[in-house]
């Protein structure tokens, strides 16, 4: 009869050799989409609010503030390039004397950017949840971006020119050009997926 130590440790073993099985796939991924990413040239960072492995060391009361340790994840430009990274960040939870129902949440950078890829596992498994909200956020920024920059560039061309009509005329031009480019690139990621 084995002993159920036995047991429990070829049980672990075998689990122990499907997850580094999927790991590695896992991070094959994150590799693939790293260079989509770098690409298409986007050159605008986006983080994800959602806190990975979050580690609760003390709950907010009326009295005391609470905290909370995780990761974040996002896109941004890292020494080694524009890449998916992970964030360690600490959340401090604070009651407001005024308005005791609902505390206010300070979130605060807990050490260095790294590489998504350089994180520890359980925040790149984590990550596999939240990378399609963290594309979405990075297309809507990117928009953001480009409105904001045409709206600009329509309120100084207004200032420099005799006649707006014109100017409406080429900064409508300038962003239909613009959203459709966005448009291209997001069709061209949505045609990469696999069924």
């Amino acid at each position: 009869m084995t002993p159920p130590i036995d047991e429990s440790l070829s049980r672990l073993t075998t689990l122990a050799s499907k997850l580094n099985s999927v790991s590695d796939d896992m991070n094959a991924v994150i590799e693939k989409l790293d260079a989509r990413l770098e690409s298409i040239n986007l050159g605008v960072s986006a983080w994800d609010d959602e806190i990975l492995d979050e580690r609760v060391l003390s709950v907010a009361t009326e009295e005391h503030d609470g905290e909370a340790h995780g990761w974040i994840i996002g896109y941004c430009r890292l020494s080694e390039g524009w890449k998916l990274a992970a964030m360690p960040v600490r959340d401090v939870a604070r009651f407001d004397r005024d308005e005791p129902t609902m505390p206010d949440v300070e979130r605060e950078e807990n050490g260095s950017l790294i590489s998504l890829l350089k994180a520890p596992r359980v925040i790149r498994m984590e990550a596999m949840g939240r990378l399609e909200h963290l594309l979405d956020t990075l297309a809507e920024k990117a928009k953001g971006y480009i409105e904001g920059v045409v709206e600009g560039m329509r309120s100084v061309e207004t200032m420099l020119t005799d006649d707006p009509a014109d100017l409406l005329a080429i900064n409508e031009k300038i962003a239909r050009e613009m959203l459709e480019m966005l448009e291209a690139k997001n069709a061209k990621r949505g045609s990469g997926k696999r069924s």
